[in-house]
Parts: C-alpha cells; structure tokens; sequence
C-alpha cells in the first residue's frame, strides 16, 4: 500500500526546481495542489517573435490572429502567478521568404507591450532584444 506524501508547499517548490521540463509539464497536469506551484516553472525562459522580416529587412505580421495570440501570451506572463519565475527573455523576428501577406499590422504593438510588461518580470536575469529598430 503506498501511503501518500504530506510534504509543506514550499518543499514541494524545491523538489519541482529540479524537475526536467517535460516531468514538470506532467506535475502540473497532476492535480491543482500541484498545478499551482509548478506552473510558473514552466515560464523560467520565454521567447517571443513578434512579427517577421522579409528579404529586404522589412518589418511585417501575417495575420491579427498572430498579435492577439502573442497579446495574450505576454499578458499571461507577466501576470503576478508567472511573471516572478521569469529570468530569460529573449525577443527576435522570424525570416519569412516569400509574399507579404498584410503590410497594415503596426509590428511594434508588441514590442511596446513587451516593453511595458518588463518591470512585472522582476527576477529577470537575462534579456535578449535583437534586430530591433529601437528608434
């Protein structure tokens, strides 16, 4: 008979840092007791491409499905459960070849939310912005 583990939360925060990420993502998948701690385990390194550069170097974004989607991760992030385990962030486009589908998206829209967000991220340790025009 396996007898079950009363362990203080915060001991169970410590044996979850130590987790590989794939057996994190499963803990938090367990039950809520666990969910909670965890989760923001997940977020320790965000990444966020924004929009694209096509050939010539010219900033774009295909769909207003892709601001909204990156809207809403940032949001999450830098929410008071998560943005405290956040220490990398790194911030790049992605090169796209081929047809610009909408010239119309204002690429910095994100950048600007990602710039207001930053303080929330308050044990950030590492942040990575590159191939912005900061002007």
């Amino acid at each position: 008979m396996i007898l079950p583990v009363h362990l203080a939360p915060e001991l169970w925060l410590t044996i979850f840092e130590y987790l590989p990420f794939p057996t994190l993502h499963d803990v938090t998948l367990t039950c809520h007791s666990f969910c909670y701690p965890a989760q923001p385990l997940l977020f320790h390194s965000l990444t966020f491409c924004p929009y694209s550069l096509d050939t010539d170097n010219q900033r774009f974004i295909h769909r207003l499905d892709t601001v909204e989607r990156a809207k809403q991760r940032i949001q999450f992030c830098s929410s008071a459960h998560v943005a405290h385990a956040v220490q990398e962030c790194k911030f790049y486009p992605r090169y796209i070849v081929g047809d610009v589908l909408n010239l119309e998206i204002a690429y910095n829209v994100l950048l600007d939310l990602l710039h207001d967000t930053l303080p929330l991220f308050f044990n950030l340790q590492s942040l990575s912005i590159m191939f912005v025009d900061l002007n």
